[in-house]
C-alpha cells in the first residue's frame, strides 16, 4: 500500500519581508508617520498654550536678547502663533512638508535668538546648550517629515485622494 507523502512544511525564511524589521516598518509606515507627527506637534502645541497663558512673561524674556521692549509682545505673539499653528498643521498632516520647513526655520531662529549660550556661564550656559541640543533633535524629526511627507493618515493625503482619486504620501 502506497502512502502519500506530505511535503515538509516550509518555514519562513529569515529574509521573508513578513518577518523582517523592514517589512514590518513598511506595513506600518503610515501609522509610524502619524505617531512621529503627533510627537513633534505635542511640544509645540503645549509650548504655545503655556506661552499664551503668560504672554507678558514670555515677552519679558526677549529683553535678555536685546530685543527692543516695544517688540516684546508682538514677537511673543508671533512665536505663539507659529508654535500653535505649526503644531496643529503637523498633527493633522496638513501641508507637512511646508510646515516642516517653517518649523525648522523657527527652531534655528529660536536657537540663535533665545539660546545664546555664549553669553552665559555655569548652570545657565549648560541649560541653554541642552535646549539647543533638544532643538537640533527636533530639527532632525522635521527633516524626516520633510523627506517622508505626512503619510496616508495626513489631511493632505485625504485632500489629494478626494481631488485625484489616489491615495499616497501627500505633503
Amino acid at each position: 500500500m502506497a502512502t502519500a507523502t506530505t511535503a515538509p512544511q516550509a518555514h519562513p525564511s529569515i529574509d521573508d519581508p513578513r518577518f523582517t524589521l523592514e517589512g514590518s516598518i513598511a506595513r506600518h509606515q503610515d501609522t509610524v508617520l502619524l505617531l512621529a507627527r503627533l510627537a513633534l506637534a505635542y511640544i509645540f502645541i503645549e509650548s504655545a498654550i503655556n506661552h499664551a497663558m503668560n504672554l507678558a512673561g514670555f515677552a519679558a524674556t526677549f529683553k535678555n536678547f536685546q530685543l527692543p521692549e516695544a517688540l516684546g509682545i508682538p514677537a511673543a505673539a508671533l512665536g505663539v502663533v507659529v508654535e500653535l499653528l505649526g503644531g496643529i498643521a503637523v498633527a493633522l498632516g496638513y501641508r507637512v512638508r511646508e510646515t516642516a520647513i517653517l518649523m525648522i526655520v523657527f527652531l534655528f531662529v529660536t536657537i540663535f535668538i533665545g539660546h545664546r549660550f555664549w553669553e552665559f556661564e555655569g548652570a545657565a550656559r549648560r541649560l541653554h546648550v541642552i535646549q539647543i541640543k533638544k532643538n537640533v533633535a527636533i530639527i532632525g524629526g522635521f527633516l524626516a517629515v520633510l523627506v517622508c511627507g505626512g503619510g496616508r493618515f495626513a489631511l493632505s493625503a485625504w485632500f489629494a485622494q478626494r481631488t485625484t482619486g489616489q491615495a499616497g504620501r501627500a505633503a
